[in-house]
């Protein structure tokens, strides 16, 4: 199974976030995902990532707390009530997540802990995105998440 993912655009198109599952296919950790992080800017081709290394793997909990449906959980009660939503994942608290109303849709930050990201990718602190294209991001991490659960199950 290939990793698969979910990608998030700033109103103004000048920020992008890829969310990435990625399958483990080691048994000791069969109750984990793994992922990457990427912040874009597409005006510069500059790139921002967050991923696993030899000495350090990225966890979100895929059965006893599950951590994908959580962050999609918390995105749609931001979208369809504007209730502030912050997220970091249980195993390292490698990132930070935090999502508000915004009056043009939802402002949305991150930002990684073990690599912080510098202000120029934007969603260090925090960008607008419309309540659709939020909307469209959570399906496509839903999906993301199912298609991972089918292949690894």
């Amino acid at each position: 199974m290939s990793p698969v993912a979910a990608v998030l655009s700033s109103k103004d198109a000048e920020h992008i976030l890829e969310f990435v599952l990625v399958p483990i296919h080691d048994r000791r950790h069969a109750d984990w995902h793994s992922y990457e992080l990427h912040m874009m800017n597409p005006q510069s081709g500059a790139r921002w990532s967050l991923v696993s290394g030899e000495q350090r793997i990225l966890f979100l909990d895929k059965v006893y707390d599950p951590e994908v449906p959580a962050i999609c959980a918390g995105l749609k009660r931001a979208i369809e009530g504007g209730e502030p939503f912050t997220f970091t994942p249980v195993d390292e608290r490698d990132f930070h997540l935090d999502i508000t109303a915004d009056s043009d849709g939802l402002c949305v930050r991150l930002q990684f802990d073990f690599r912080p990201a510098p202000s120029e990718f934007g969603w260090p602190d925090g960008v607008v995105v419309s309540k659709a294209d939020a909307d469209q991001f959570v399906e496509s991490l839903e999906a993301a998440f199912r298609q991972l659960e089918t292949s690894t199950a």
